[in-house]
């Protein structure tokens, strides 16, 4: 049975220089805080990173993951709305960009506009899905198509003990992905920044370009080398751009 221990949605403890604002990271399906874990040092002095730390995995393994977009931006925005003491801006890379598109939308509402959306590796959330739902494929099938996405180690994928601790998260962040429609709403007023990998083989370049017409503010799109996780690959070339981007807030 999933705890009851409420443990905090953002990892603060890195982000103590008190900078101009706060930069909020939101995963991919699958992924976790650790992914952001040399931004802060990075990007000290420009922003005070804060990852998320979704249910079902890492210290909140035994809290029931989240298994739809409403649900986890709502359990997002309220440990977010303590941090909106300072400027916020929202990162989000694949399933990540989608919770926070949703989010800017949902802490505007609340009277806490975001100072710029950042968003990589994913389609604009009004483009049509080019490929077919995988959540609730049969196991076997499952696990090739996220060797197909090159994102989980093969080495976990080949260790079917560890796989049985990390699938009931796999699955239900597919599950976010794959059943996600864009809440009704206008285009935000900030701007958006958008990152594309160019050699990405589950994100077309054009679908990514279309996040221009979810804002009224400016756009901008800078494509990186690499495949859907070139944010790690590419993650210097991506720290660079996001501390221009994030210092021209300021």
């Amino acid at each position: 049975m999933p705890q009851t221990t409420i443990l905090p949605v953002f990892d603060t403890r890195a982000a103590g220089t008190r900078a101009p604002l706060r930069l909020i990271c939101l995963p991919h399906a699958g992924g976790g805080s650790h992914m952001f874990a040399d931004w802060p040092v990075w990007l000290r002095g420009v922003a005070d990173v804060c990852p998320a730390h979704l249910p079902g995995r890492g210290a909140r393994h035994a809290e029931a993951p989240y298994t739809n977009v409403a649900a986890a931006v709502a359990a997002i925005v309220e440990g977010l709305l303590p941090l909106c003491d300072r400027p916020v801006a929202l990162f989000g890379h694949s399933m990540g960009a989608l919770l926070a598109f949703e989010t800017a939308r949902a802490i505007g509402a609340r009277g806490h506009p975001v100072q710029t959306l950042i968003v990589a590796g994913s389609p604009a959330p009004h483009v049509p899905p080019r490929r077919e739902a995988i959540w609730n494929l049969p196991l076997d099938a499952f696990v090739e198509r996220l060797r197909d996405y090159d994102g989980t180690p093969p080495e976990l994928l080949s260790d079917a003990e560890m796989m049985a601790l990390v699938l009931p998260y796999l699955r239900a962040d597919f599950q976010m992905v794959d059943t996600y429609a864009p809440s009704p709403g206008p285009p935000l007023e900030c701007p958006i920044f958008a990152f594309a990998g160019k050699d990405d083989e589950s994100v077309v370049i054009e679908d990514v370009r279309q996040w221009g017409g979810q804002t009224r503010g400016r756009f901008a799109m800078q494509v990186v080398p690499g495949g859907h996780f070139f944010i790690r690959s590419s993650e210097v070339q991506v720290l660079r751009a996001l501390e221009r981007i994030l210092t021209h807030l300021t």
